[in-house]
This record gives C-alpha cells, structure tokens and sequence, in this order.
C-alpha cells in the first residue's frame, strides 16, 4: 500500500473542488442544478456530508485484501452513466448554503482524512457504515471512494457551472 499516492490523490481531488467552489458566489450556491434538483449549494454540501471525519469510527480486522472493493467502487463512482441515490444519511438539508462554510468545512475534511491517512491502518474494516453489495470497507477503500465520489461530482459541478 502506498500511503504516500494516497495522501497526494486525496489533496489532489480536494484541493480541486474547493478551489471550483471557491470561485463561485453565495448567490450561484442558491441556483438549483435543474427544476426539482438540489441548489449549487446543496451538491456542495452532499459532497461534505459524505466526505465526513471518519477518524473515530469504529473498526475491525479484516480478514481479506484491503484493496479488494476499490475497482468496483472505481467503476461505479466514475460511470457517469450510473445514477445513484444518495443514502438518507448523505442528503443535504434544504437551506441555503454560503460558499465559505462549505468551502471550510472541505478543508477540514480534508486535513481529517490526510489524519486518518497518515496515521490510522487502512487495512482495518470500518463498522459503522455497511454499503450494500460491498458490506464493511476498509479505511483504505473508503479513502478511494471518497476520491472518486468527490471527483465524480467536481465534474459534475464543473459541467453545471459553465
């Protein structure tokens, strides 16, 4: 495992949305991506819901490869052909969002999972959070499905922002 490309994937993919949300007004947060849609703000929001503090979760051994899920995650999380339903859990409440609280708490996020990252065995089994199909993941695949969740939806924001 290379921590080390992990960590500089991880700054990479946030460094990016935060400086595409970075750029943006108050005022375009509050536009809704399409009728019926979540606001600019909302997605933004989402994507810091999802990308939470997991540094405290709760963990177990695992008795198989630590990155055995990641190519699935890949797949499904960057096929912009997939439509997936975000988990009750993960949907942003329906207020306005401010780009500066939003863009703070991605920073804090991402200083949390570089935490987790650099300190914290990733082989370990997070037990807090079991997704279907794929059930309990490792640290390590819950960094690269926060990598390529952000990702997924930096681009997205990006094709909506034009």
């Amino acid at each position: 495992m290379d921590k080390a490309a992990l960590e500089a994937d991880m700054t990479k993919t946030l460094d990016t949305i935060i400086n595409v949300l970075s750029k943006q007004t108050d005022a375009i947060f509050e536009k809704r991506i399409r009728p019926g849609a979540w606001t600019i703000g909302q997605l933004a929001w989402h994507v810091v819901k999802a990308s939470r503090d997991m540094s405290n979760a709760p963990t177990r051994k695992s008795n198989r490869p630590f990155n055995k899920y990641v190519g699935e995650i890949e797949d499904v999380f960057l096929n912009d052909n997939v439509r997936l339903t975000a988990p009750e859990a993960l949907i942003p409440e329906d207020r306005i969002y401010t780009v500066g609280e939003v863009v703070k708490a991605l920073r804090d996020n991402k200083e949390a999972a570089l935490r987790v990252i650099r300190e914290k065995d990733l082989t370990e089994q997070v037990i807090d959070n079991e997704l279907p199909g794929w059930g309990y993941l490792t640290r390590y695949e819950w960094a690269k499905l926060m990598v390529y969740h952000v990702t997924r939806h930096t681009k997205q924001l990006v094709g909506y922002l034009r």
